[in-house]
């Protein structure tokens, strides 16, 4: 039977690797109906921590293995609700905006300018009654506070004035996929590539304390990445025949995957 988790229908999980990698390390832990699981951070510190590392370090492997991923650019719709000017940013975003950051009105597409988060509060300051509310133009990516200093920075957006109806915003990032944080993220690049990172992780897991597997595992992450690099080259000749999205003053940008957040950050794509 194989080793491998991976499911065709589903990109896999944050908590599928924290589970693969303490398996190959030899800290194997199944739940109450015998599944295979990650360690629980409260029970196991020392195991969680060390899986959560060689899990970061097997994302990072796939991530430098192609430095041109389509998955690597990504779209993100942010769902403004009127009254709310803060929002959480997509777990895999680590603060590197690549074009401009638009929204549809009844009218034009309307361009919001990236500023810094002084600014965005010195304006809220400043500004009074009327000023304070509207169609946002301007906007302030900044890290917020980290509550558990064992995970990633995360990031949020603030928008000024504060959106006086709902629209989304849409914008396009560089996706930075050795930033999960929680058990149900989901690896960006799709289910097409689970078996690479599944691959990675494991090889990682067998440097950090399975010395002997590490050769096999090399040989079945070598393959699994020849397989991903070509799905790739294929998915970019499919695509650069379409016609790009536009987004915001005739700019045009190929997006291959549109992600949808929600009011608080949660992905729903």
């Amino acid at each position: 039977m194989s080793e491998y988790l991976t499911n065709s229908g589903m990109s896999i999980t944050y908590g599928d690797l924290l589970a693969v990698a303490a398996r190959v390390m030899g800290d194997q832990f199944n739940d109450e109906n015998g599944r295979l699981t990650y360690p629980d951070p409260v029970l196991y510190p020392e195991q969680a921590d060390k899986a959560a590392r060689v899990v970061r370090r097997g994302l990072a492997r796939v991530v430098s293995a192609k430095p041109d991923w389509a998955w690597l650019r990504q779209a993100v719709a942010l769902d403004l609700e009127s009254g709310e000017d803060d929002y959480d940013m997509p777990w895999f975003f680590m603060g590197r905006i690549l074009g401009p950051v638009t929204y549809q009105t009844p009218g034009p597409m309307r361009e919001v300018i990236v500023t810094t988060i002084d600014d965005v509060i010195g304006k809220f300051r400043a500004g009074s009654g009327s000023e304070q509310t509207g169609d946002p133009t301007h906007c302030a990516f900044y890290v917020g506070e980290k509550t558990d200093p064992s995970q990633p920075a995360f990031w949020k957006v603030r928008f000024y004035p504060t959106p006086s109806r709902a629209v989304t915003v849409v914008m396009g990032v560089r996706a930075e996929p050795e930033a999960m944080r929680d058990s149900t993220d989901q690896f960006i690049a799709g289910s097409e590539y689970n078996r690479m990172v599944e691959a990675a992780v494991m090889l990682e897991a067998a440097n950090e304390a399975a010395p002997e597997r590490r050769d096999v595992l090399m040989q079945e992450y070598e393959t699994a990445k020849g397989d991903a690099i070509r799905n790739d080259d294929r998915a970019k000749a499919r695509n650069s025949g379409r016609l790009e999205r536009t987004m915001g003053y005739g700019n045009g940008y190929p997006w291959y995957r549109v992600t949808s957040v929600s009011v608080n950050g949660t992905l729903v794509n």
